[in-house]
């Protein structure tokens, strides 16, 4: 009895452009980061998997966003003009990728994809109302979501592959809220044959 084996692995390294859309474009501007992926798979499969992790430096923005509080009493309804100051975010997103290269044969193959995320982000940031309270936190949170992509590979030689991704961030921290990103992604892959 014969057994053929053509599994393999695969390393990636991935560097990343965040753009800040809807309400996290208040708190951040174009932002990057970096990500380590691995890869253990048919070597004849279409669909891939891959698990990551990364770091994401936040390019924060120096103005507070204003907003107006309301409160409320017995007899009155007051509005308090507040301000809320992101003063540094930086995150380690660890996730399981799913991926679908269309085209096995040829050098160039259309891709999308979807990644479950989660992180470990560490946060500084002060929530002022008016003059009646002030939160302020300085420490570590945690964040889930996930982030919807297409993109293309091109295969570089038997080894080596180069990616280039274009996707839809949401994930939600639970200290600062939802915050979402258009990412664009650059990458070269190594095949341990």
């Amino acid at each position: 009895m014969c057994f053929s084996l053509s599994s393999f692995s695969q390393h990636g390294l991935q560097i990343n452009t965040y753009f800040p859309t809807s309400e996290t474009a208040y708190a951040a501007h174009t932002s990057f980061g970096i990500n380590y992926t691995y890869q253990y798979l048919d070597k004849y499969s279409k669909f891939r998997a891959f698990a990551k992790i990364g770091y994401i430096h936040y390019n924060i923005t120096d103005e507070p966003m204003h907003y107006l509080t309301i409160r409320t009493d017995l007899t009155s309804i007051t509005a308090l003009p507040s301000e809320y100051h992101i003063e540094k975010f930086n995150s380690i997103p660890i996730g399981i990728i799913f991926e679908y290269k269309f085209l096995n044969t040829v050098k160039l193959s259309p891709v999308a994809g979807i990644e479950l995320l989660a992180g470990v982000n560490s946060i500084k940031y002060t929530d002022n109302i008016a003059t009646v309270s002030e939160r302020s936190f300085e420490g570590y949170s945690f964040d889930y979501g996930f982030s919807l992509y297409v993109g293309s590979v091109y295969k570089l030689n038997k080894s080596f592959e180069i990616t280039t991704k274009l996707g839809y961030k949401y994930a939600k921290d639970i200290e600062l809220g939802k915050f979402t990103h258009v990412v664009l992604s650059i990458g070269l892959t190594y095949y341990n044959y």
